[in-house]
């Protein structure tokens, strides 16, 4: 799912390794895919995963230097 925005039907039973079509929609029932008129699973709708919050760098920058500082004393 997170791989593919869409996928065909005989491409995701070949990839998921399942030995007949049957199988295959009652997995994808399972998952909650509907299979589109063209034969395809789309997952395009799907909500992204949220990205990572930005890095302070400016404050991770004067902790290091500061880090630095305190080690240099120690030596």
């Amino acid at each position: 799912e997170a791989a593919y925005e869409r996928i065909l039907f005989p491409e995701a039973a070949r990839i998921l390794f399942f030995s007949s079509p049957r199988k295959m929609t009652d997995y994808a029932k399972k998952r909650g895919w509907v299979l589109g008129p063209s034969n395809y699973y789309s997952f395009g709708g799907r909500q992204q995963k949220a990205e990572d919050p930005p890095i302070p760098s400016t404050e991770l920058a004067t902790q290091v230097i500061e880090y630095a500082r305190q080690l240099e004393m120690i030596v």
